[in-house]
């Protein structure tokens, strides 16, 4: 995934552009598996462990960043989409983290119309991470 040059505004402001398409489509969420592979060999025996608190910890930045939207709270929205950096890309999922990133900048700008645009993929994706995730736990036992 790319994401568009940033825009600016008529008063000089610069707005984040949305990204250039989905995200993602399925596990394909996940474009460098080998982080992921690597990470769970690291983990040895408590990779399965590793995958469920992976898993929760992306439950919480979803509840996070859909209560931070519903409640107004730029500050919240900023932390988790900080959170949603560091988690996707330590797995691999290079679009989605690219994608947190533009909210997180749209976030420190205070720029609710393109949080409101760049959110729904984002959630789209992280869903699609926190399936894959969990599947792999299961898979992992």
């Amino acid at each position: 995934m790319s994401l568009q040059p940033p825009q600016t505004r008529p008063d000089g402001t610069e707005a984040v552009a949305p990204p250039a398409g989905p995200l993602a489509d399925g596990h394909a969420v996940l474009t460098d598996r080998a982080a992921l592979e690597h990470l769970l060999s690291l983990a040895g025996e408590e990779a399965a462990r590793l995958l469920r608190q992976l898993a929760a910890d992306l439950d919480r930045v979803d509840a996070d960043l859909r209560q931070s939207l519903s409640g107004g709270d730029m500050a919240a929205l900023r932390a988790a989409s900080h959170v949603l950096i560091s988690l996707s890309g330590t797995v691999g999922a290079a679009g989605l983290c690219d994608a947190a990133r533009a909210l997180n900048r749209a976030a420190h700008h205070g720029d609710w119309p393109d949080i409101r645009q760049v959110l729904p993929p984002v959630l789209a994706d992280l869903s699609c991470l926190r399936d894959t995730v969990t599947a792999r736990a299961a898979m992992q036992g």
